[in-house]
């Protein structure tokens, strides 16, 4: 009886840790799982990561800052594998939140900023083109932004947690 019972505790621990493994519930370790999770999109472990960088308080509050160079064959995977449908069209039409770096402000939309946003463009700047999702979380200041650019063939992706 009692080999039972240890057999079944043993079987029931490891049903349970592949099924924490395979759903994802535990802390991401590697950039591409990084990506999947906070940026909503699958790229291969080939890709080559620009910036990678997490600042996090004991309290949970930080940033974390991912960018990715792909070649063409990589970006036409991206797009091939992943379904944008909750992606929009650049350039961002939506008022961005003021905590975010300032080198994402150059795929808003001129018209769309106030003239109270502190922002400077370079008038030489070319238009971007391709995708962006962001998502506000309504609990708090924390928000997710991802920006596939088409035109320089990189990923961005920047959280923030508050």
């Amino acid at each position: 009886m009692k080999k039972k019972v240890l057999i079944l505790i043993y079987v029931i621990v490891t049903l349970a840790l592949i099924y924490i493994v395979l759903y994802r519930y535990l802390p991401p370790y590697s950039p591409t799982k990084v990506v999947n999770l906070i940026g909503g999109i699958k790229v291969s472990n080939r890709v080559n990561f620009e910036k990678n960088s997490s600042f996090y308080s004991f309290t949970g509050e930080g940033s974390t800052e991912i960018i990715l160079k792909l070649t063409q064959d990589q970006y036409s995977e991206l797009i091939r594998k992943n379904k944008l449908e909750d992606f929009n069209e650049l350039p961002i039409s939506e008022k961005l939140p003021e905590t975010l770096p300032e080198k994402y402000f150059i795929y808003m939309d001129v018209k769309s900023l106030n003239k109270s946003d502190n922002v400077l463009f370079d008038s030489t700047k070319t238009e971007t083109s391709g995708y962006y999702r962001f998502k506000k979380f309504s609990n708090n200041d924390s928000y997710r932004i991802t920006i596939i650019d088409r035109t320089n063939q990189k990923i961005l992706i920047y959280s923030f947690n508050d």
